[in-house]
């Protein structure tokens, strides 16, 4: 749950908080902060993804043989 104030700013409480104040909670945690944390965080996980790699592309001989054979009889048909 975000909760905000007068002076524009965030903070964030669990639901048990807002609704029975069953929670402690574990202090301030301002909406920004934990944002700015979580992008930093997703940054440093694709870091390792710098450069993007293409799939090989992997040969069916058996694929490419019924190609040869469509081809051949498409030929067939257009000289018909």
């Amino acid at each position: 749950m975000s909760v905000g104030n007068p002076t524009g700013t965030q903070y964030l409480r669990s639901s048990k908080r807002a609704d029975n104040k069953s929670c402690e909670g574990c202090g301030t945690l301002r909406t920004a902060e934990f944002e700015q944390f979580v992008y930093g965080e997703m940054l440093k996980k694709l870091s390792e993804f710098q450069t993007l790699t293409a799939r090989a592309t992997t040969v069916n001989p058996k694929l490419t043989a019924l190609k040869v054979e469509l081809a051949q009889v498409e030929n067939e048909i257009e000289n018909c």
